[in-house]
């Protein structure tokens, strides 16, 4: 593969991410994921937090 066609595919790929952020960033529906997924990251952290006090109070109970 050539310098320009690497060049090219390179550029659609950036644009296909581009467009692909305003969707989500703009549209409704778009909108409605990103909510969600934060939504669900929340959970996650916060469960992870807890698994990790858990493990932490419990290696200072058998310390």
């Amino acid at each position: 593969m050539n310098n320009q066609n690497k060049n090219l595919l390179t550029f659609l790929f950036g644009a296909a991410i581009g467009a692909a952020a305003v969707w989500l960033f703009t549209s409704e529906d778009g909108k409605k994921i990103v909510a969600e997924t934060k939504e669900k990251a929340k959970q996650w952290k916060d469960e992870l937090g807890e698994k990790f006090n858990s493990k932490e109070s419990d290696s200072k109970q058998t310390s």
